[in-house]
């Protein structure tokens, strides 16, 4: 499959947004980070570089010991048999302090057929 493509102006738009969510898509049993919201940028205190490189590589880098295995397997169920992907987390800040974060997803269709997933994070 083949990564799909966002024009320019709306992934801009997309990435201006002040709400923290994250646009992914399945390739090849892979996920791929598409765009990445201001919002999430600052909830997260990342530079956009930043972010998406950690969600393309190290996803759980900051996530607690004791939450990374119950999201990595809720992520699988909901990439792979479109179960809801509702969680909650504790990730790990600069100040080594954790936070409370929830999470939840939705699948969605593009025009041309591919299926992205949007992931949305509050604390």
């Amino acid at each position: 499959m083949k990564k799909y493509q966002y024009d320019p102006a709306e992934k801009a738009l997309l990435e201006k947004s002040l709400v923290p969510f994250v646009i992914y898509q399945a390739v090849n049993k892979r996920v791929v980070t598409l765009a990445v919201s201001e919002g999430f940028c600052q909830l997260f205190d990342l530079k956009r570089d930043e972010a998406c490189d950690l969600m393309d590589n190290d996803m759980y880098r900051d996530v607690h010991p004791d939450d990374a295995g119950r999201i990595a397997n809720a992520a699988y169920l909901f990439s792979t048999e479109d179960a809801e992907y509702n969680v909650i987390f504790r990730v790990k800040e600069k100040n080594d302090q954790y936070r409370v974060i929830h999470s939840h997803g939705k699948h969605f269709l593009t025009d041309s057929g591919e299926k992205l997933s949007v992931i949305s994070y509050t604390d």
